[in-house]
C-alpha cells in the first residue's frame, strides 16, 4: 500500500447544534447536483458535524424523528474547502 498526503484540503466540514437536543434528528447537506451527504445529530449534545463536502452552496434538510416538530429546511450553506462552517444553534419548531 501506498499512503500519500495532500497538500490543501479538498473538502469542508459543517457543523451545528439542533435544540432541543433530545429530538434526534437527521441532517443532510445536499448541493446543485443532488449529492446527498447526512448524519444524525446527538440526543445528549444536539451537536452534529458532516464532513467531506466539496466547496459550493448546500442545501440543509432537517428531519426531525419526533413527530411533534417540523422538519425543516435551510438553504444557501456556503462550504469552502479547508474551513469548517459553524451553524450554531438551530432550534426546531413544534407543529
Amino acid at each position: 500500500p501506498v499512503l500519500r498526503g495532500l497538500p490543501v484540503a479538498t473538502s469542508g466540514i459543517l457543523t451545528g447544534t439542533i435544540s432541543p437536543a433530545t429530538v434526534q434528528t437527521k441532517v443532510y447537506a445536499i448541493n446543485a447536483s443532488n449529492d446527498t451527504v447526512g448524519t444524525i445529530s446527538d440526543v445528549a449534545t444536539g451537536g452534529f458535524s458532516i464532513g467531506g463536502l466539496r466547496t459550493g452552496s448546500y442545501k440543509l434538510s432537517l428531519d426531525a424523528q419526533d413527530t411533534t416538530y417540523k422538519d425543516s429546511t435551510i438553504n444557501n450553506v456556503s462550504i469552502v474547502a479547508g474551513q469548517t462552517t459553524a451553524l450554531g444553534t438551530i432550534t426546531l419548531k413544534k407543529k
